[in-house]
């Protein structure tokens, strides 16, 4: 019997900071928000953010909202934030133990249903436990759309999520170590790959720029974004190079900005030699054009002789 293939489609709204303006996590129909927004915060509009220290508990609000014109129904939870292997912020499965923030969040239900237009609050409180670590911790709250859309052997389930980040006051500290500093050839260009690994408390969010020299000619330099790089969830982050030459003998540096201080910068340094497969046909072509101008002319003369004779 073919099985079914669970696609889980997620929506976590992330928007930068320079990014304006603000707005919820909304998809499917189903949106959700935070109930009471900081006005001079202009982020909380769409995240739950808290400086909680630890043992301290804090009641709120969550608004459910179902644009769509049918009711619908959802199941909600917490989970622990987390990071894909290529550092892309996402939110927990359902199923994942919860170890962090989605542990410290208390829903007083499992299930909801919106009807047409309509908006629901639901309270929840977050308790920080007495031993919660100085730093970042990150979670969420997810709803997730009851109504399975079946197709053939394919199920898809909507989820939606809003984040929340808690700050327990203390010492902060930034700290990051580059892993990895590698590259390989995928698709015919160059990527560069970055292991990253936060030894500090607060969540980073590494950028910075990659300097090029091509002794076969060129040089350059592009914009480096990391993605997230949350404690105790290292990341691999691809960064291809989408302008890759035909070939190089190349020396490639990076440079990593992981905060504002003067010593929140790693650098790194990286010589390789690679060939396209473009490269290789053309050479070949080249070749197979060379045999063809040189031996032609031996044919030709060879026929001559026998012609004299």
């Amino acid at each position: 019997m073919k099985k079914n293939i669970l696609l889980v489609i997620g929506l976590f709204v992330m928007l930068l900071v320079m990014v304006a303006p603000v707005s919820a996590a909304e998809y499917g129909g189903l949106g959700l928000y935070p109930a009471y927004p900081d006005p001079q915060n202009p982020l909380s509009e769409a995240y739950f953010i808290y400086n909680l220290v630890s043992a301290e508990e804090k009641n709120d609000v969550v608004v459910i909202r179902n644009t769509s014109n049918t009711s619908l129904a959802a199941k909600i939870y917490a989970v622990d934030g987390t990071t894909t292997a290529d550092g892309s912020f996402t939110l927990e499965g359902a199923n994942k133990e919860k170890k962090g923030l989605g542990k410290w969040i208390t829903l007083p239900i499992s299930e909801i249903t919106v009807g047409p237009g309509e908006e629901k609050r639901v309270d929840f409180s977050i308790k920080i436990p007495v031993d919660a670590s100085v730093g970042d911790h990150t979670g969420g709250i997810i709803l997730e759309n009851l109504d399975v859309q079946k197709g053939k052997g394919v199920n898809v389930v909507t989820r939606v999520g809003v984040r929340i980040y808690e700050t327990v006051p203390g010492q902060l500290i930034r700290k990051m170590k580059i892993t990895e500093f590698s590259w390989k050839m995928v698709n015919d260009k160059v990527v560069f790959y970055f292991g990253l690994e936060n030894q500090g408390n607060t969540m980073l969010n590494p950028n910075g720029k990659l300097s090029y020299e091509n002794s076969f000619g060129g040089k350059g330099e592009f914009v480096l974004n990391l993605g997230t790089v949350l404690q105790d969830k290292p990341t691999k982050v691809p960064v291809t190079w989408d302008k890759t030459p035909l070939i190089g003998q190349v020396k490639a540096k990076a440079v990593v900005n992981f905060g504002e201080g003067a010593n929140d910068k790693l650098e790194r340094e990286i010589s390789f030699f690679y060939i396209t497969k473009k490269a290789k046909v053309i050479a070949l072509v080249i070749v197979l054009v060379l045999a063809v101008l040189v031996v032609l002319p031996s044919l030709r003369g060879k026929k001559g002789k026998k012609g004299k004779h």
